[in-house]
């Protein structure tokens, strides 16, 4: 059975941190990546909370660049730089803002709660705001840089072969991962040679090799969204999500900043701030 790549590296760092259990088990010492002074780098420290994770063939890299800013952290400790009264109000300014988006994670956001019902009665009842303004086609894609690979392209697609398959094989587009499969575009996100192909194509049937610039391009047209037509609502799920999203944020966001109000006390100047915008009675 094939291993992924990625499914070998979630196997090595299960293989890392088991090592890890085990060692401590044994050794009661934690082991550590690398150590800068008294401060050391450990798998734990790594792997342990959240945030993005290097890969383990990463780790060296990683470790290294901890090492630099290890190093750097300490001079700037030893020369007092934390001290300076720029540095220090950099450091409050900072403190103050995680604090603040802290506060909006827990007491704002993990209020807003939204259905998918809430999402399809939004929709219905706003199905005219969600018009194509372009025409759209879905469009599969094999570009190649050379005559010969052109012809070999032709050669496999006139035989029946699969068009997602040639373009893994062949197209050399960025593409060939995704089978040349290119999304939703409107005709002018196209080549000018092959937009002027790809208006009157037929969806289901390739076209191709298409010369530009570029080289030998091959399309095939899978679906066609005609411009003034509703979008569907996997089209816009995310965009009305949002939508209802910042509306019950906006409600929210309120509701906490007036009970606040109710707890500290509040002083809002606007005669001095008018006066300061030149702003006069």
């Amino acid at each position: 059975m094939q291993v992924s790549t990625r499914n070998k590296r979630l196997l090595l760092l299960l293989l890392l941190v088991l090592s890890l259990n085990i060692y401590c088990s044994k050794a009661k010492q934690e082991p550590y990546l690398a150590r800068v002074g008294e401060h050391k780098l450990t798998i734990r420290d790594i792997y342990g909370g959240e945030g993005e994770k290097p890969s383990p063939s990463a780790l060296e890299d990683f470790t290294s660049t901890w090492i630099n800013d290890e190093l750097i952290y300490n001079d700037a400790i030893s020369m007092k730089l934390d001290r300076e009264p720029d540095v220090r109000r950099q450091i409050e300014e900072s403190t103050r803002q995680i604090l603040i988006n802290a506060y909006i994670e827990r007491m704002i956001d993990a209020r807003i709660k939204i259905s998918d019902k809430e999402i399809e009665d939004y929709y219905a009842s706003h199905r005219d705001e969600f018009i194509r303004t372009k025409d759209e086609l879905l469009v599969k894609h094999i570009l190649a840089t050379n005559e010969a690979r052109a012809n070999e392209v032709k050669e496999k697609l006139k035989s029946g072969a699969d068009f997602s398959t040639v373009a893994r094989e062949y197209s050399e587009d960025g593409y060939g991962y995704t089978g040349g499969e290119l999304g939703y575009l409107s005709f002018d996100d196209l080549p000018p040679e092959v937009r002027s192909v790809a208006q009157k194509a037929t969806p289901g049937v390739f076209y191709g090799p298409i010369k530009s610039n570029y080289g030998y391009h091959f399309i095939l047209i899978e679906d066609f969204r005609a411009k003034g037509t509703p979008k569907e609502l996997k089209e816009v799920r995310e965009e009305i999500n949002s939508i209802i999203y910042t509306a019950k944020y906006d409600s929210v966001y309120k509701t906490v900043l007036d009970s606040l109000r109710s707890v500290y006390n509040v002083e809002f100047n606007k005669n001095l701030i008018d006066s300061l915008a030149g702003k006069t009675k």
